[in-house]
């Protein structure tokens, strides 16, 4: 299904969230352009954390969650699958910066990263495009 134009910067950036994702996990591809040694992809995993990840959950509840929130029971029960697991992935990259480069905390940070964001593109956002049309959807979101 084709995404509405509300949607499609989310999607877009959900890209950049599953290269992380893939960087992260063991024995994931060289990835061009991506650091391939633990230490690197731990730095890189944290400033992407700070730097695009962190703001992009805080828009997501600002433009996409608290908008959409109380319109329907099923996309309810969504949205709290969507927040409780942006509160574990936070949690993730909490304890990601406070421990010392561990292979096992950043496969378990890409496992996490990846079933976000295949639910959210595979369940959320196609529920959302089934209860809403194009247009209503722009005038919640913009």
């Amino acid at each position: 299904m084709k995404r509405f134009s509300p949607l499609i910067p989310y999607s877009r950036f959900h890209r950049s969230v599953l290269f992380l994702a893939l960087l992260a996990k063991k024995n994931g591809p060289s990835l061009k352009g991506y650091p391939n040694s633990l230490p690197g992809k731990w730095n890189y995993a944290i400033h992407f954390w700070e730097e695009e990840l962190r703001p992009y959950f805080k828009k997501m509840e600002q433009q996409i969650w608290s908008r959409l929130s109380g319109r329907d029971g099923e996309l309810d029960q969504y949205i709290e699958l969507m927040r409780n697991q942006q509160k574990m992935i936070a949690h993730a990259f909490i304890q990601l910066s406070s421990t010392a480069v561990n292979e096992e905390n950043l496969h378990d940070l890409g496992i996490l990263l990846e079933q976000h964001i295949r639910t959210k593109e595979r369940k959320v956002f196609q529920h959302i495009q089934h209860l809403f049309t194009e247009e209503q959807l722009r005038e919640l979101i913009g």
